[in-house]
């Protein structure tokens, strides 16, 4: 994600849409300046939308498609 200069400094959401299955997780710090989303499977055709705030209050939104 462009722009971001510290991972630790956000949290937020990552909801995966699968056909017509809707499953939500937390998106976390996981050092490294890194964030991972735990115990999500991911297959071909699969729609996310990851909700991502910062310590500050400012927030953004990604939506991708799994190819």
């Amino acid at each position: 994600m462009h722009g971001l200069s510290d991972a630790c400094q956000y949290s937020g959401k990552l909801t995966v849409l699968q056909g017509g299955n809707k499953t939500e997780a937390d998106i976390k710090e996981a050092g490294d300046n890194t964030l991972r989303v735990m115990g999500v499977k991911l297959g071909k055709g699969d729609k996310l939308v990851a909700a991502l705030s910062d310590v500050g209050g400012k927030s953004m939104t990604v939506r991708f498609t799994i190819k």
